[in-house]
């Protein structure tokens, strides 16, 4: 999800409040994360703590989901021209797939 949501690891580890050493070693799986830990990067993310662990058995619906989340946490970085841009690049692509 980081990679996708186009974080660092200090970034991440900052919503955690870890240091990016100690991410590291979650990641490396070396460290197991807290409980605490866990639940504020499920939020950060928006998702279940079964999600986040998964758990779920909706995969497909899961990555869909996930990648709504970032595209709203985008979203939310930008000013209204570059929403207006955004949306005038998601039609273009809607149009363009309905040609094909």
């Amino acid at each position: 999800m980081k990679e996708k949501a186009n974080k660092s690891q200090a970034q991440i580890a900052k919503v955690m409040d870890i240091s990016q050493s100690n991410y590291s070693k979650y990641e490396l799986g070396v460290v197991e994360p807290n409980i605490s830990a866990i639940i504020k990067l499920a939020d950060y993310y928006g998702v279940s703590l079964d999600y986040l662990c998964e758990r779920d058995a909706s995969n497909k619906t899961k990555i869909y989901d996930d990648d709504k989340r970032i595209l709203y946490s985008f979203i939310e970085q930008m000013d209204t021209k570059q929403i207006q841009k955004l949306t005038g690049y998601a039609n273009a692509l809607i149009d363009q797939n309905k040609n094909k």
